[in-house]
């Protein structure tokens, strides 16, 4: 993925600094969202959740893996017009079998040790997100597509 170090460097830290995401994956009759605990890797080619396999989520991700996280800054004030950003993170999810996930899982656990039972339990799935486009927008209308 290629893009201006410093537009890199915004995702990175928005990425690192925020524990939780909105996940949007497709439903049959309309987009259906989730909030989700999530870890990126370092060079944020990749991000990655858990989920339970018995969830809406899970069934929309097997059924069709194109997603879009959102992560955004919004602190629930007004200076947020100014100071907040939202990262859309377009890209594609599949489910990581069990040999490739420990370098995922790694992260995930580093950012969330409170989920490590729920995260390694059979009954979660562990998936990562290829991204495939950032959208980046601040001061409330500053757009940077990469």
């Amino acid at each position: 993925m290629k893009a201006d170090a410093a537009l890199k460097a915004v995702a990175k830290d928005l990425l690192e600094g925020q524990k939780f995401g909105v996940l949007a994956t497709r439903s049959g009759e309309a987009p259906y969202l989730s909030l989700v605990a999530f870890a990126a890797a370092p060079d944020i080619s990749r991000v990655y959740f858990a989920t339970a396999r018995a969830t809406s989520k899970f069934a929309n991700l097997k059924a069709d893996g194109r997603v879009t996280v959102l992560v955004d800054s919004r602190s629930n004030s007004e200076s947020d017009l100014e100071n907040a950003a939202a990262l859309s993170i377009f890209g594609e999810a599949r489910e990581v079998g069990e040999d490739a996930r420990e370098g995922g899982l790694t992260l995930f656990l580093a950012k969330h040790p409170s989920l490590e039972k729920f995260a390694r339990s059979p009954q979660t799935a562990f998936f990562e997100v290829r991204v495939q486009k950032y959208i980046l927008v601040r001061r409330f209308g500053q757009v940077d597509i990469f």
